[in-house]
């Protein structure tokens, strides 16, 4: 068990897996999630890669100051604090969601640090007019967070989704302070957030120099990646017919097809 303390109020915790001499691998999750959504990959990739495991600020057992904002940028700015505080100079990122997010500005901010990234149904395609109209309601002093929370991740899951994942999910978000999913919803959709469609386009468009495996469950998600990915190495996947997890519902062809692609950027 590992903590980085970043400041006197704000502390990380991680966990690394497997041998530290190995090709260094870091995982970011999403929003209300914590590294846990990882379980199913870390057994996979710890046999021939170094495997560091982020529970952003707020979410997990990182702490939660009321003071800070919770937004992909200040994600990615702790997972770049995290990277030097374990001397790591160059790595393989992959994130989830709001992690996707923060991995893409990663990316852009310290590319000096980052080798390839994997993008997991990043949330950036978000069309700015819808999101202004919702972040009314997160915007309301009555709001109940955890109750809009949970009917935000309603519509994430598919016909597939399991039970067990909506209860794990439940209890989680429940346990997610209210500031940090208000927080990291504003941080996303309001003012630069990256989770809009026309602020990510905008940003990152021509800046992301490094291979990129990305993976949609939407076809019409992917359609609009092309615009961002272009690279001779990047590779676009749709995963239909799950929801937002695609990493956990079919963790297998997730993990197959994770591996084909990093033999592929490796050998090249």
């Amino acid at each position: 068990m590992s903590y980085f303390p970043l400041n006197d109020s704000l502390s990380l915790f991680y966990t690394t897996h497997g041998d530290p001499s190995n090709e260094p691998f870091l995982l970011i999750h999403g929003w209300c999630c914590d590294g846990q959504d990882w379980a199913w990959q870390i057994p996979f990739l710890e046999k021939t890669y170094y495997v560091v495991v982020l529970d952003n600020r707020g979410h997990g057992r990182s702490s939660a100051p009321t003071d800070i904002s919770y937004s992909a940028q200040d994600m990615a700015a702790d997972a770049a604090a995290l990277l030097r505080h374990l001397k790591i100079q160059k790595t393989l990122v992959m994130g989830h969601s709001m992690g996707g997010v923060a991995t893409s500005t990663l990316a852009i901010t310290e590319p000096q640090l980052v080798k390839a990234i994997i993008l997991n149904d990043p949330a950036y395609w978000l069309p700015k007019k819808i999101a202004d109209a919702a972040l009314l309601a997160w915007y309301d002093p009555n709001a109940d967070i955890h109750a809009l929370t949970l009917g935000a991740y309603s519509a994430l899951y598919g016909e597939s989704s399991p039970a067990h994942q909506k209860a794990l999910h439940s209890r989680r978000v429940q346990g997610t302070p209210a500031h940090v999913s208000l927080g990291s919803i504003i941080g996303l959709c309001d003012g630069v957030g990256l989770g809009t469609m026309e602020n990510s386009l905008e940003y990152v468009k021509g800046r992301r120099n490094c291979p990129t495996l990305v993976y949609y469950v939407k076809q019409e998600l992917a359609d609009g990646e092309r615009a961002m990915t272009t690279g001779e190495k990047d590779e676009i996947v749709v995963m239909e017919g799950v929801g937002h997890w695609p990493h956990q519902e079919k963790s297998e062809e997730y993990n197959e097809i994770l591996g084909r692609w990093l033999k592929k950027i490796e050998s090249s």
